[in-house]
């Protein structure tokens, strides 16, 4: 075993000339970052994906939620339609994927958190930050509606479903002529 295997990225850069890049220490602009030299010998591989495909099925997984899909047939209505689709699907591909894989690849580059990772560069410092921010104000939009979906999901196991009928306090409400039909 080499005598710089097994030291952390701090002891090494106390044997290499401060600042010279060597041996796990980088600078970059104010910020030093040391990165762990230990080596695997444990003999654990590193699971891989299969396809790529599955890959990015996975990534859609955990970007599409109840929001999207709940938002998205209004939004596109309201906005022209199959005319605003296709725009939209442009800007998905050109400008959503690749932020989407640079924010993934500079997260499993760093082995740092949303906040951490852009302490790279001083002047983004503060877009972790609005991240971690905005998303607690999405979350909490998110909670209303879920909360709404929830509540028609434990009425709908009440009998009769209280939106078969008019309510004497509902303004405009218009009874249905299929009621007992279906």
């Amino acid at each position: 075993m080499p005598p710089e295997e097994g030291l952390s990225g701090v002891e090494l850069s106390e044997k290499a000339a401060p600042g010279s890049g060597v041996n796990g220490n980088h600078k970059v602009g104010d910020v030093t970052t040391s990165v762990d030299m230990t080596s695997n010998d444990s003999g654990i591989t590193r699971e891989k994906w299969g396809k790529n495909i599955e890959f990015l099925l996975s990534c859609v997984a955990l970007s599409v939620g109840f929001g999207n899909v709940w938002r998205f047939p209004y939004t596109a209505l309201k906005n022209g339609g199959g005319a605003f689709v296709i725009p939209y699907l442009i800007v998905l591909f050109v400008v959503g994927r690749p932020l989407y894989y640079l924010e993934m690849v500079m997260g499993q580059f760093s082995s740092r958190g949303c906040v951490k990772v852009f302490d790279v560069s001083p002047l983004m410092r503060g877009v972790g930050v609005g991240q971690t921010i905005t998303l607690f104000t999405i979350v909490g939009y998110y909670a209303a509606v879920l909360a709404i979906a929830v509540r028609y999901l434990v009425d709908s196991f009440r009998s009769p479903l209280p939106w078969t009928e008019c309510q004497s306090d509902w303004y405009g409400c218009v009874s249905s002529s299929f009621q007992g039909q279906v």
